[in-house]
Order: structure tokens, then sequence, then C-alpha cells
């Protein structure tokens, strides 16, 4: 049922009261109620009047109740049943319910042959606030049937059962009481309300274009009815096209309303914010029930329209905003509204923002009262225990729990002491914790040794679990097929894969259809099943789920599975299909996104260019996920590198940053783009784009093979002229000792750079420096165990043969020491052997020196 509904209970009571213009407020002499003849002082009565005729409905509520005991010590009984009769409306007005209930309890005692008419419509009001839309709807039904056609009450009853139908959700039935009752009493405050009714139930039944029609037909004829015209537009347009496409407009329309209650704009904005909700957009979720709470008629709207709020805000991250807002609820409120629940919402908003003492505070308001529930009580100790127990206070929440939990309840208090031990995963507490609940409870020893297993399987114990699994094969009444579960949960943690599968299959031979473990199964086997490469078995098990349980949150990830099981058997076409399936079923999944990935990359890998290139256009026209179509055109422009069609790769790079330039694809997508251009040796262009990697995406491998790039791109540009091209050598210099200098840089990147960082020093003359660069790489990797790097050895190697090449040119001391090291490492590598590194070495020896 849509809680907006709420406010169309003051509407329907203003109606019930007096068929006037909307303008002119009822007043109870209006609707022909008992009017008092005596001498009596009607100072208070005449006051009551005025306050109602001007919607001030407490007040008058007030002067009525003077009245009502003036007239009683008088003892003039015409004077108290009127003083009755204004008190019943103003109350019904003033939704004082239960106040109502009393007063109307009351005057029926007094006077028993009171106006039965008046009487069965307060006590329909009455079970109309209170929520018993049935038993009101029976009321009217019934007074209907008892008014003569020409009675004026007939429509306002009649009204009343339309409202009664909204409440429970029958627009279309609502809407076809409404009709007729705008037409019968047109030009009045009845007439106005039904069509108003109309056009939100019609709305709300899916007939967008009829009520168009109906409110087209209908134009506004004063400024208040332009409010209202625009009001109802906006619901249309809610229902009709959604909240993200009405967004705009209503931002718009929010910022035009004036404060004080409406019943209309509570309505609508309410509306807007529920619907806003559901899309996640929370600005315009907020700035709605904002404008929901400045209209909300009474402080039933009020504090509902809070609570939203606080969820609101609570979604944005604002958890410390939320808290106070929550708090704020305990001053505006305090009555009946502030329940237990609230209470207890209130106090996770604070222990969320921080504020432990006053989240410790609520709880034990919770817990101490008497008129909590049981559960109340349960679940506000056990918050209360887990926060001093997360605050290191773990004793005062043991002290706590077992002063509450005494007697019968003892055990009840040991086993919530054990579920906090866990949350706050303390194994050898909960287990010895558990241990003892089995021994001093025997009957609760079975439900003491499942609960264990599960959280030592939760926490990844599988040794600890297995002792208890042990046990409960002791016991009696203890299912031997959840055993079987159990046990291959614990054997697969123990990475015994085939004992598991073994054990999975016995459970799924022997489990019912309806067993809640059955979904669980199925999926771990099907995984074991894969990773022991037996994917028929896998296939068929996660097969199975996907279609069993296709709501299971596991379910998309089966599928996935499914994907990848296909593709590893070539079997193209039923990845293609299950690929298919799981966007179709699960458009929002990430899964089914990464499964068209996958099957885009499978077709270029066989070379299926036009198949690769379809699944990767459909993913870039998929509007819903920005991030999506970002990383197909990336990849897309990727598989165009790789095919030579370096046009088409710039074309769609170039889209890339026109269309999403926030996208998180960004980094890779310049690192290609420059890749393509020193391809192209164009390595002046290709520069600035590896720079704004390393600005995008500091200290990771990309930014460490980012700078490598940089160096490389500009010593490229410095070999053609080394003295001229001094800065370029310097710049390039720095690009690889930041290279270097990344957290994340791979071995093979560091071997790499420092190699090439010794040539530049090379080039602009540091000879002694960039033998010692070179040096150090050898030293980084000795020659003994180097062939398991067989990437870094390649750098080694030419780092080597630079020190011979330096020796060669300038064979002086600590050159030629330099080349004997770098030989002895080439031989020690089993690169080369050692006669002739000592050959080589002598030939060196005997160089001339030619500066």
């Amino acid at each position: 049922m849509n809680k907006w509904f709420a406010a169309s209970a003051s509407v329907i009571l203003a109606v019930l009261s007096a068929d006037i213009p909307a303008d002119e407020p009822v007043s109870p002499q209006q609707s022909g109620q008992t009017q008092t003849q005596g001498t009596l002082d009607d100072a208070d009565l005449r006051a009551g009047d005025r306050a109602f005729a001007q919607r001030d409905y407490p007040v008058a509520v007030s002067f009525y109740t003077k009245y009502l005991q003036l007239a009683d010590k008088s003892g003039d009984q015409d004077a108290v049943k009127t003083a009755y009769e204004r008190l019943m409306d103003a109350l019904i007005m003033s939704r004082l319910t239960p106040l109502a209930e009393t007063r109307l309890a009351e005057y029926e005692k007094r006077f028993p042959q009171g106006r039965e008419t008046e009487i069965a419509m307060w006590r329909g009001d009455i079970l109309y606030q209170k929520g018993k839309y049935r038993e009101a709807g029976e009321l009217y039904r019934k007074l209907l049937s008892s008014l003569p056609l020409q009675d004026p009450r007939r429509l306002r009853t009649l009204f009343a059962c339309a409202q009664v139908l909204e409440k429970q959700g029958e627009w279309k039935a609502a809407a076809a009481q409404y009709e007729p009752l705008s037409r019968q009493a047109a030009g009045t405050q009845l007439g106005r309300q039904s069509f108003l009714r109309l056009i939100l139930c019609l709305a709300s039944d899916g007939q967008c274009d009829r009520a168009w029609d109906l409110l087209l037909a209908n134009p506004p004829e004063n400024r208040k009815a332009r409010d209202t015209y625009s009001l109802l537009a906006a619901y249309i347009t809610l229902k009709q096209s959604g909240a993200e496409a009405a967004s705009g407009a209503w931002r718009s329309l929010a910022g035009t309303f004036r404060d004080g209650s409406d019943p209309l704009v509570y309505l609508v904005a309410s509306s807007y914010g529920d619907a806003m909700v559901k899309i996640n957009a929370w600005p315009d979720a907020l700035l709605s029930y904002r404008a929901a709470f400045h209209a909300a008629t009474d402080k039933n709207e009020m504090f509902e329209t809070l609570n939203r709020m606080v969820e609101v805000i609570s979604q944005t991250g604002d958890k410390a905003y939320a808290a106070r807002l929550a708090m704020s609820q305990l001053d505006l409120f305090k009555d009946s509204l502030l329940t237990s629940d609230i209470k207890l919402r209130t106090a996770r908003l604070l222990r969320d923002a921080g504020s432990s003492k006053g989240a410790l505070d609520l709880y034990e308001s919770v817990f101490a009262n008497m008129n909590s529930t049981d559960q109340e009580k349960f679940q506000a100790i056990y918050e209360y225990a887990m926060l001093l127990a997360q605050n290191g206070r773990l004793a005062e929440a043991e002290k706590t729990i077992r002063n509450h939990f005494r007697a019968q309840k003892e055990s009840d208090g040991e086993f919530l002491l054990a579920e906090i031990m866990v949350r706050l995963n303390l194994p050898d507490r909960y287990c010895s914790q558990y241990q003892k609940i089995a021994e001093r409870w025997p009957d609760k020893a079975k439900q003491a040794c499942l609960l264990a297993a599960r959280a030592c399987l939760d926490g990844r114990q599988p040794d600890r679990a297995m002792v208890f699994l042990n046990r409960l094969r002791h016991l009696p009444q203890v299912d031997p097929v959840h055993l079987l579960y159990l046990e291959a949960v614990t054997r697969m943690q123990k990475n015994q894969k085939g004992a598991a599968l073994k054990l999975f299959n016995d459970f799924l031979k022997q489990a019912k259809p309806w067993d809640e473990l059955l979904p669980d199964a199925l999926y771990q086997s099907g995984l074991l099943a894969f990773f022991l490469q037996d994917t028929a078995l896998a296939a068929e098990r996660l097969g199975r789920f996907r279609k069993a349980y296709p709501k299971h949150p596991l379910a998309p990830q089966a599928a996935a599975w499914l994907v990848q099981i296909y593709l590893s058997r070539n079997d193209e076409v039923a990845a293609e299909r299950e690929s298919w399936r799981l966007a179709e079923q699960y458009p929002a999944s990430e899964y089914a996104l990464d499964a068209q990935f996958r099957l885009a990359a499978h077709y270029a890998e066989e070379g299926s260019k036009d198949k690769a290139e379809g699944e990767l256009k459909k993913l870039a026209e998929n509007s819903r996920f920005p991030a999506v179509q970002a990383r197909a055109l990336y990849v897309m422009a990727l598989q165009a590198v790789r095919r030579g069609e370096r046009k088409t790769a710039l074309s769609l790079l170039n889209t890339l940053y026109e269309k999403f330039p926030d996208a998180a694809v960004l980094p890779e997508a310049y690192y290609l783009h420059g890749d393509i251009l020193r391809k192209e040796s164009d390595f002046k262009s290709a520069v600035p784009f590896y720079q704004k990697v390393t600005a995008l995406r500091p200290n990771s491998a990309l930014a460490a093979a980012a700078y490598g790039s940089i160096g490389d791109s500009l010593l490229a540009i410095a070999s053609a002229d080394p003295v001229s091209s001094q800065n370029e050598l310097n710049s390039a210099v720095q690009s690889y000792q930041s290279m270097l200098g990344q957290r994340d840089c791979p071995p093979a990147f560091s071997a790499m750079g420092a190699f090439r960082m010794g040539r530049c020093l090379l080039l602009l003359g540091e000879r002694e420096p960039a033998s010692e660069q070179f040096r150090q790489l050898l030293y980084k990797y000795p020659a003994a165990g180097v062939k398991s790097h067989p990437v870094e050895m390649v750098w080694c190697v030419r780092s080597a043969e630079a020190l011979i090449d330096i020796a060669a040119r300038q064979p002086i001391r600590s050159t030629l020491e330099y080349a004997r090291i770098a030989l002895h490492w080439l031989a020690d590598a089993g690169l080369i052997p050692l006669s002739e590194a000592s050959d080589r070495f002598e030939k060196l020896k005997k160089t001339k020196f030619n500066p």
C-alpha cells in the first residue's frame, strides 16, 4: 500500500463535514448539528467555531472541551449534546483518534437515542484513521444503504467509500466512484476533491492518458487551482514516465512550494521521494522528502517523512548527519510515535557515526522498558553487548547479558555471548563457549555443536569444525544428510577437493528437493568439478543450479562459470548462448558484462574478427552502464591495434575521450594511444599520453610502465644526436628513476629501467655512474639463480656486454675490473664457457687506450 495515502485522511474528513466551496473552511454549525438555545454562556462555543472555520482544529478541541465542561455543570443537556457533537468533529479533524473514540463512547452512553447517522460516520472515520479500512468500508456501505437518495450526506458517504478503496489499492474501483461524484457535486468542495482523487487514482492505475485528457479538459481558473493543476500533472508524469525522466521538471516545481501544510503537496512529494529512492537518486529523494515534511498536515506525517529522510541521508554515507537528524526525533516526538524500533534504528545510526555513549543509552532505554517486546529487548541487549565488546569492554558485555538472562533463559544468554564472540572472530573463545553450553545443557548440545561447526567454517577453521562434526555424529536426532554437507565444506576448505566432491555427490543423492542447502551444494560441487577438470559434471551441476534457482544471489556467477566452462571445451555455440542468457536474465550483473567481454576476447583469439567486434559493439551501445561502454571502446581499440588498424584504433580512443572523460579505463587508453604513436616513431607526441597515465594511476604497474615508456621515447629522440639532446637524456634518466621508485614496479620493469638508465648516462658522458648502474644490476641478480628470472636475465646480459664494451673503448683499471666481473657473471650463468670468458678478458687487457 502506498504510504502517501495517509495524507488523504484530512481530505475525507473535510468533505464529510459539509458541501461548501473550497475556500470556505468547514464549520460544525454548517453541518446542521444541534444548536444550543439556552441561556448558557456560549463564548467558548463560538471561539471553537471560529477556530474550526480557520482549520485550527486542536484549538477548537480545547474550546469545545471547555464548553462541554461548562454545559455539564449547568445541567443543560441540549448544550452538552451540542458540545459533544462539535467536539467529535474537531477531534477527528485533529486526528486525535484515541480521544475521539473515548468521547464517542461517552456520547453514546449519555445519549442512547442520539443521531445514528452521525454516530455511524464518526465511527467510520475512527476506523479509517486506525487503519481498519475493511471495517470502515463495511460501515460506510451499510450507512449508504440506509440514506435516502436525496440526502446530501449520501454523496459524502460515497466519497468515504471511494477513499477506503483507494487505501486498499483498488484504484480502478475508486476511480469509478469518484468520477460520478465529481459531476454530481460539481462546483463544491466535495466535487473538486472527487475530481482531484479521480486524477490520482487513474494515474496510479496506469490510465495516464485518460488522466491527462481529464486534466486538460478542466484548465485552472485561479492561482490555487493552477498550483493543484501543476501537482497533478507532476504526479501523472511520475507514473507515466518514471522518476528519472520526471526528475528535472520535479526539481523546478519543488522549488516553488510555500511552507505550510498541504495534503496534495505532501502526497506528490512523498511519491516522488519514494520513487527516487528506488533508483538510488538520493539528492532528489532528499529534496522531495524535505518538501513533504514542510507540507505535512500532522505529526504522524512529519514523523514518517523524517524517518525516510534519515534513511536517505544514511544511504549517502553521511552517518553523522543522519544520526543528528534521528536524534531530533527524540526531542520533537516525545510520545507513542517513538517506538522501540525507532530507538533501535537511531542507536544504530549513532553507533555508526561513532557516538557510542548515545547509542548505548538508547539501547538501554529499550531493554529496560517494560513495554518493549521480548524480541525488541533481545535485539537491544545483543547490539548493546556487541558495541561494548567492539570497544574492548567484553567483560561488561558478558555481565550485562548474564544479568538479563537468568534462570530458564540462562542458556539463551550463553548462546548470545557465543554469537558475539563469533562476530568478534575469537575462535578460541567461541569454540570454548559452545563446548560449555553442550556440556551444561545436554538438550542444547546439538544446537551448540551445529552453530560451532558453522562458525568455524565461516571463519575458515576447518580443523576445529571437524572436531564438532565428530561430536555431532554421536548425538541423537542429528540429520546425517546435513552432516555430509558440512563435512564436504570442511574438506573443501582443507583443499581436499576430491573428497569434498564425493561428499557433495552423496549429499545431492540423499537431500530432499526442498532442502535449503541444496543450492549451495550444487554450486560448490560444480566449481569443484571444474577445478578437477571434469567439465561435463561441472556444466551439469552449474546448469542445474541456474535453472532451478534463477533468483539465487549466486545465479549470475554460476552462469558466468558456465560460459568459461563452455569456452574451455571450445563449445562456442553453448558459450554464446549462455552469455546472452546471462545478459538477458541478469542485465545489471557485472558477471553478465564480464561474460560478454570474455566471449569477445575468445572470438578475437580464435581470429573471428566480426564476432568479436559484434559483441563489443553491443557492449559499447549499452547506455545503462557508461563504464562498460568506455571499457568496450578501449577493448575495440586494443583489438584494432593487434590487427594493425592504427587509424581505427585512434578513432575509437578519441571517441572514448570525448564521450567518457571520467572513465576508469582512461589510463589504459592513454597508454595504448602512446604505444600507437611510439610504434609510428612519433616519440615526441607519445610522451604526453604516457604522462597522463602517471597522473591518473600513480604507484601502479601501469604507471611504472608509463615512466619506462617516457624514458624509452626520450632515449629514442636523443639517440639520433646525443650531443644536442642533453635535456632529453636528463629527462629520460629522471623518468627511469621515477619508474624504479614506483611502489608496484614489477622486477622485469626495474631491470629494464636500470639498464636503460645506464645507457642514458653513457650518452651523457657519465661513464662511472653508468658502469656502476650496470654492475649493480648484475649484483642484484646473481648468475647462479638468474635463469629463474628469464626477463631480468636479458637485461643483465645486456648490462654485462655494456661493461665489456666500455672496457674495450677505455681499457683502464676500473673498466677492466668491471669487464672481468661481467665476463665471470656470463660464465657462471652458463651463457659462455669459462675459457671464452678468459680469452675475451686477455684480449681486453691487450687493447690500447684510445681516448
